[in-house]
């Protein structure tokens, strides 16, 4: 403020602590654009969200959400939703209807990733995810509600968010890490932020694999697949991606 200069914050939090005046301090204080996860009704969020020595979250954080609503303050939400291969959730969609016409709020939606510490059989297969993607879209579609990815079908191939040069984590021990997701992996561990200059990135940047240019999907990811997803050679990464396609496309 002194300076002039004018900074924007953006947190992913699971919205459990922000009452309306925390809420309003982030808020006043620059931070504008909230990530928050809701993955379903009650039963199924708390299941999946407990409290760390165990207990509900759902309710807290759903009071939480409407309260902030019914402020006239300037913010965005992301209500993000990661589905499982059994749960139904469109009556669960239906519900999030209450902040249809808000602006600040729109959606997001994604499979349970692989590795998860959860029953396998509640991960979905890659064209499992696929499928249930499609039928959520056409959910939030129907009940107006608009998402945040502005096209599944192109979206859903563009590059990791990790592979990208200019993307860097720092955890609450001023660790530097790449993904979001796979916090306990070597690989993912880049050294201290002090040192942050000089950390070597390679496994991260620059294509998958060394022919990925021969790729019909490359002006897309341009190479910058997913680092753990299990992939023999780019011929195999073509090929699942031309089945994936196919589903998106009802080929």
């Amino acid at each position: 403020r002194k300076k002039g200069v004018r900074i924007d914050g953006r947190i992913t939090t699971n919205f459990y602590a922000l009452t309306l005046p925390n809420f309003k301090k982030l808020v006043e204080s620059g931070i504008t654009y909230f990530q928050i996860t809701l993955d379903g009704f009650e039963d199924t969020h708390d299941f999946y969200r407990p409290l760390t020595g165990g207990g509900k979250t759902y309710q807290r954080i759903l009071d939480n959400l409407i309260a902030c609503q019914e402020s006239d303050l300037d913010f965005k939400v992301v209500i993000r939703t990661n589905f499982d291969a059994k749960t139904d959730y469109k009556p669960f969609i239906n519900s999030l209807r209450r902040f249809k016409g808000d602006n600040r709020f729109v959606f997001s939606i994604n499979e349970i990733f692989a590795g998860s510490p959860i029953d396998p059989e509640l991960i979905c297969s890659r064209e499992g995810a696929l499928i249930k993607r499609k039928e959520l879209v056409k959910a939030y579609h129907k009940a107006g509600l608009p998402l945040n990815e502005t096209d599944e079908k192109i979206g859903f191939f563009l590059p990791c968010y990790a592979c990208q040069k200019n993307t860097a984590i720092v955890d609450a021990e001023g660790r530097v890490r790449k993904c979001t997701l796979h916090l306990e992996d070597p690989k993912n561990d880049l050294g201290n932020f002090e040192n942050f200059s000089s950390l070597n990135d390679g496994f991260w940047v620059g294509p998958r694999f060394s022919d990925c240019e021969l790729c019909r999907f490359y002006p897309i990811c341009l190479g910058r697949m997913c680092r753990y997803r299990t992939l023999a050679n780019r011929k195999e990464c073509e090929d699942q991606r031309l089945k994936e396609y196919a589903i998106l496309n009802d080929e």
